[in-house]
């Protein structure tokens, strides 16, 4: 569009970066890098490099080919509240799709790190079990709190009361 914009068609323009849209491409990356970490464990670094490219392929972009915006991006756009309203849906869907992977889902009887377990979380019981003899402290709050409904009750409750 810059090409058009100073040549062909000198009243449009050069565009305009477009700030808000870009915010939410990054926490959109950021969403999808979040439920990708339980599938691909390499997916944080395979999103770092991609951030870093992205990055300087943006501000080279930029640089050569935008205008400054016509109205200044104030910090007030951009508040608290924006970023939370945006973060935390994406945080607390990701929770629950992960929670449900590990809980719920039956894994691959011939393939994987779970292969021959009814589901995921089944490996933490087993490990505790079976590892964890000589910590019985470990063992302990592991039967007694960790597998307890009242335990992630009280901790909703904590959790819901910080956030309020």
């Amino acid at each position: 569009r810059s090409v058009i914009g100073t040549h062909c068609y000198p009243k449009l323009g050069m565009p305009e970066f477009d700030i808000a849209r870009n915010v939410l491409l990054l926490i959109y990356a950021q969403t999808l890098g979040w439920i990708g970490l339980f599938f691909a464990p390499l997916l944080p670094a395979i999103q770092i490099i991609t951030f870093f490219i992205t990055f300087h392929v943006k501000k080279v972009s930029l640089m050569m080919n935008c205008q400054p915006p016509r109205m200044a991006w104030q910090a007030s756009h951009m508040t608290t509240i924006f970023i939370s309203l945006l973060f935390f849906p994406a945080f607390i869907g990701v929770l629950c799709l992960i929670g449900v992977t590990v809980w719920k889902l039956r894994p691959s009887m011939f393939c994987g790190p779970f292969r021959g377990l009814t589901i995921a979380y089944s490996s933490v019981s087993h490990f505790i079990n079976e590892r964890m003899t000589r910590l019985e402290w470990l063992s302990w709050v592991y039967k007694n709190m960790l597998r307890s409904p009242l335990f992630y009750f009280i901790l909703s409750i904590i959790v819901f009361a910080f956030i309020y």
